[in-house]
C-alpha cells in the first residue's frame, strides 16, 4: 500500500483503501479494488479529494497498520454528524439523537481494542473543504486513540471512580466529537477561526464554549460536556474560559487530551506561514517547543506522541543520502527514525513506475547517520527529533513514575 496525493494519481492505480465522499463521510465514492481511470480522477478533484491509498508491490504489511473495521464506523459516525451539523448552520431547530452518538462511539472504541496494533493515527478520514466536520472528525479519532493509550492516567485523574468506569473513553469520544458544535451558532466564520489559535480577539468565537456547552449540558454526561466547555483551557492557565479549575490538573482530563488533540489537528493542518498545512513531523516538533508545550499537559503529550508517527506508514520520503522510499512501520521509542522500504534513487518517483531496487530495507535506528530530508511535499530535515535518553518517549516509563509519585504521595499523607 502506498500513500499519494491526489496530484500524484495516475490512471491504471489501483485502490488500496475505499474513497470517501469529503461532504458526505459515509457515502463510498469508490470502493478498493478499483482501478482508477482518468474521468475518475477528475472527479475526485472537483470533490477536493486530498489523498489515496492504492496498491503497490512489497508494502502489503503496511495494511498492518491500519483498522478498516474502524474506519468505517468513524465515517459512519461522522456521515451522522455532517447531517445534524448540516442542519444547525442551516438554523434548523434539530434534537440531536445524542444517545446514537454515544452507541456510535462505543462500537467504535470496541473496533480500537480489538485491533490494537493499529492503534495510531495512519490517516485522516476527512480533509475536504467543510473546516467544522474535517476538525470534529480528527479531534474524535485522536482523542479515542490517545485515552485508549493513557488507561493509567485516566485511573490516577479520575479516582473517584472504580478503574473500569475511569478507563472507560466512550464519553471522551462523545465530547471531543462535539467539542466544536458552538460553532454551529457562529455567524460569518473566519478561515483564520480554524488556524492554530483561532480568533482570540473575537467575542463570538470565544464564547462558541459557552454556547457549545449550554447545547449539550444535561444532553450529554458531564465529562463529556466538559470537554466542549472547557477544550479551550491550557495547561499553563493561559486559556479560556477563565474560572475555577482552568489551569493544571484542575482541568478535567478528558478537556485535557481534547485540548491536546486540538492544538496538534490545527497546527497539522493550518501551522503554515500562510495558514496552510504543515508536515505531520513539523506540527510534533512544534508540540514539544514553548509556547505550545505549556499549553499541554505533559502526559497527554506523551499519550499523542505515541499514536501520531512523525512519518506515517505508506508515505513517501526521501533520505539524506538522495534514496526514495516508503516507510513501512515506525517505533514511538524514536519517531523520526521509522523502518523504510527502499524504492529507488533520487530521480526515482513511485507513482509512475515500479520499484528499481528489490528488498532493500533500512531501519534508521540502525543507521543513525540517515534522516529523512524531505516528506508530505516539503524538507523536514530541521524538524526531525531524537530522544535524549533511551526512555524520553517511552509510555511506560512515563506510567511507572506516575505510578511512584502516587505511592511517594500516599506514603507522605501517611506519615
Amino acid at each position: 500500500m502506498l500513500r499519494v496525493s491526489l496530484s500524484q494519481a495516475r490512471a491504471g492505480m489501483t485502490l488500496a483503501l475505499p474513497v470517501l465522499h469529503p461532504e458526505r463521510p459515509g457515502t463510498v465514492l469508490l470502493r478498493d479494488g478499483v482501478e482508477l481511470r482518468a474521468p475518475a480522477i477528475g472527479r475526485l478533484r472537483q470533490l477536493r479529494v486530498s489523498e489515496l491509498w492504492i496498491r503497490y508491490p512489497r508494502l502489503e504489511m503496511v495494511a498492518d497498520c491500519l483498522n478498516a473495521g474502524a474506519m468505517r464506523l468513524h465515517a459512519q459516525l461522522v456521515g451522522q454528524l455532517n447531517q445534524d451539523f448540516s442542519a444547525l448552520n442551516a438554523g434548523v431547530d434539530t434534537r440531536l439523537d445524542y444517545p446514537k452518538y454515544r452507541r456510535s462511539v462505543g462500537a467504535l472504541v470496541d473496533q480500537l481494542i480489538a485491533k490494537p496494533g493499529a492503534c495510531s493515527y495512519m490517516y485522516e478520514l476527512l480533509t475536504g473543504p467543510r473546516e467544522l466536520l474535517t476538525h470534529s472528525a480528527n479531534v474524535c479519532m485522536l482523542s479515542l486513540l490517545v485515552g485508549l493509550k493513557l488507561e493509567f492516567y485516566l485511573v490516577r485523574e479520575r479516582a473517584r471512580l472504580s478503574a473500569i468506569h475511569a478507563r472507560d473513553v466512550t464519553s471522551l469520544g462523545v465530547g471531543a466529537m462535539l467539542h466544536d458544535i458552538g460553532m454551529t451558532r457562529v455567524e460569518d466564520q473566519p478561515e483564520s477561526c480554524w488556524g492554530v489559535e483561532g480568533c482570540p480577539d473575537d467575542p463570538q468565537w470565544r464564547g462558541h464554549v459557552q454556547v457549545g456547552y449550554d447545547m449539550v449540558k444535561g444532553e450529554i454526561e458531564p465529562a463529556a460536556a466538559s470537554v466542549v466547555l472547557n477544550h479551550h483551557q491550557r495547561y499553563d492557565g493561559s486559556g479560556f474560559p477563565k474560572g475555577k479549575g482552568d489551569a493544571g490538573t484542575e482541568i478535567h482530563i478528558f478537556a485535557r487530551v481534547a485540548a491536546a488533540t486540538d492544538l496538534y489537528d490545527r497546527l497539522h493542518r493550518h501551522g503554515g506561514s500562510d495558514g496552510g498545512p504543515i508536515p505531520a513531523v513539523r506540527a510534533l516538533r512544534l508540540l514539544q517547543e514553548p509556547p505550545f508545550c505549556r499549553w499541554v499537559d505533559p502526559v497527554v503529550r506523551a499519550g499523542l506522541m505515541t499514536v501520531v508517527p512523525a512519518y506515517p506508514a505508506g508515505s513517501v520520503v526521501r533520505l539524506s543520502n538522495g534514496m526514495t522510499g516508503v516507510v513501512s512501520s515506525w517505533s514511538p521509542l524514536d519517531p523520526c527514525r521509522p523502518t523504510v522500504e527502499v524504492l529507488g534513487g533520487p530521480e526515482f518517483d513511485p507513482t509512475r513506475g515500479e520499484p528499481d531496487i528489490t528488498g532493500e530495507q533500512v531501519d534508521l535506528r540502525e543507521v543513525p547517520e540517515l534522516q529523512i530530508e524531505f516528506a508530505e511535499g516539503q524538507p523536514v530535515g530541521a524538524d526531525n527529533f531524537y530522544p535524549a535518553t533511551p526512555n524520553e518517549f517511552d509510555l511506560s516509563a512515563t506510567a511507572r513514575r506516575q505510578v511512584n509519585r502516587a505511592e511517594e504521595l500516599r506514603s507522605r499523607l501517611a506519615s
